[in-house]
């Protein structure tokens, strides 16, 4: 869903290398938002994501993404460094977070079966950017998971 609301930006932390997570205080209270891409020279975010800037913005906003990050065992991460930063500004903590990335993504896949069907573990997997097995790791995962039979529910992105 896209939502206009007008505020302004009361903070703003970088995030991964090339967006920002922000805090838009409107009318009806604080809203967290990612400006993808507000840190690349060249975007049109870059000087509307400036702390006090007053705005109208679009924001794509689907609960469900947080819900399922909510609901799941385990986040696996591309760098679980930025996935902690995004998680606890969404106040989503205690989650165990597991790295997933290009350079361990063959070697974590057995232990993950493991976790689903013998623990019985639900599991998500988010990317920096971009949505995973696309442009990030999870192909492996996704393909082995599937000819075990388990179920992959995608949950793309505002930029996917």
């Amino acid at each position: 869903m896209l939502k206009k609301v007008e505020g302004i930006i009361v903070s703003s932390i970088n995030y991964g290398e090339t967006s920002k997570i922000i805090n838009i205080l409107t009318k009806d209270g604080m809203i967290g938002a990612i400006a993808k891409g507000a840190k690349n020279i060249k975007s049109p975010l870059r000087s509307f994501t400036i702390n006090l800037t007053y705005g109208s913005f679009y924001i794509y906003y689907n609960d469900n993404k947080l819900s399922t990050l909510k609901s799941v065992d385990i986040i696996l991460c591309e760098d679980t460094r930025n996935s902690s930063h995004l998680l606890s500004h969404f106040q989503i903590d205690n989650k165990k977070l597991m790295s997933y990335h290009k350079f361990n993504e063959k070697s974590r896949v057995e232990n993950i079966k493991r976790l689903i069907l013998e623990e019985n573990k639900k599991i998500a997997l988010v990317s920096d950017a971009g949505t995973p097995c696309i442009s990030d790791p999870g192909r492996i995962l996704v393909n082995s998971l599937s000819q075990e039979g388990i179920k992959i529910v995608p949950v793309p992105g505002a930029c996917a």
